[in-house]
């Protein structure tokens, strides 16, 4: 019987993810909340479902199942970024997998959100509305999605899908890859690295990229000053995408019109930091992935198709435990 550990400290995909194991046959789960318990389970369990965790997390996580007995055969992930583990090395021998592509159109969505938030000046429509205020000069300050140039950086699962949304307002898409190939979901495609050359047409960038070596500081101050003063950069992506204190000073100097970010570098954004308070900026605590029930069950497929995996190659043969 294979053994599942599950290291749920959050509450995220906790219940969908539960709901799908307890459909798989043949398997016992154990779910633990501290990473004291999780350490101590590793050297008994065949699978090892997380989420990513800080560095000194990941490396006591990591280190316990170097010195176990080489039962773990794979850590399958609920979230999407594993930056943590990523610092600290994937232990060897043990498969890794995660929930690719599971929340892309919710957070898809919630770039348009963000988009629509800092365009149509819904951040200072909700303030007039706390204090009873009735004010229709804001009216020259609104700007519609239609007929605007968006620049997707990125085109992956998340890209895809702003595009497939961007174009029901009437966007024109360029959707950026590493390497450019055909994808229907946007008008235009071209390379990450050619990047500078798409800036001064864009009224909207949409960060929606991968944080690798590569991409680490994409976007600062040089790039922010190629873009048209009216332009709106929206980050859903991962925070050192972009440089903060960049971003910020962009914003006060008027050479951006606006920014929506879920994502920010450092992380969370600490007090008094000046994106806070900088004109046309509207921020979300990395969220953009909640709300969607239907997110939470493929996440919770995908560890129950990790876990059924294990179980046929254990059935064909394969050497599991």
């Amino acid at each position: 019987m294979l053994k599942v550990l599950f290291w749920s400290p959050t509450v995220f995909a906790r219940e969908a993810t539960l709901d799908a194991l307890d459909a798989v046959e043949g398997i016992e789960t154990e779910i633990v909340q501290e990473i004291d318990d999780c350490v101590a389970g590793i050297a008994s369990a065949d699978v090892l479902v997380l989420g990513d965790a800080p560095p000194h997390d990941a490396r006591r996580v990591v280190e316990a199942i170097a010195v176990s007995d080489g039962r773990l055969r794979a850590m399958h992930f609920v979230s999407a970024g594993r930056e943590g583990f990523e610092s600290v090395g994937f232990p060897a021998g043990v498969e890794v997998t995660g929930p690719t592509g599971a929340n892309a159109p919710t957070v898809a969505e919630h770039a348009v959100a963000l988009t629509l938030a800092v365009m149509r000046q819904i951040g200072r429509i909700a303030v007039n509305t706390s204090q009873g205020a009735w004010d229709r000069s804001l009216v020259r300050k609104l700007r519609s999605l239609e007929g605007q140039t968006a620049l997707i950086v990125g085109l992956g699962h998340i890209g895809r899908e702003v595009a497939i949304r961007l174009r029901a307002f009437g966007v024109h898409t360029i959707g950026l890859q590493r390497r450019a190939r055909p994808d229907a979901s946007v008008n235009e495609l071209g390379n990450i690295a050619d990047l500078d050359d798409y800036l001064p047409r864009a009224d909207v960038v949409i960060i929606s990229a991968a944080l690798t070596a590569e991409t680490a500081g994409l976007f600062g101050a040089e790039r922010f000053a190629a873009l048209p003063d009216t332009a709106v950069v929206i980050n859903v992506a991962r925070g050192g995408l972009v440089d903060t204190d960049a971003l910020a000073a962009a914003l006060g100097a008027g050479q951006l019109a606006g920014a929506g970010v879920d994502v920010t570098d450092p992380e969370p954004l600490p007090e008094g930091h000046p994106l806070w308070t900088a004109p046309g900026v509207v921020i979300s605590p990395h969220i953009a992935g909640g709300g969607s029930p239907a997110s939470m069950a493929r996440i919770g497929e995908s560890v129950a198709a990790c876990v059924r995996g294990l179980q046929d190659r254990k059935e064909a043969g394969a050497h599991v435990g």
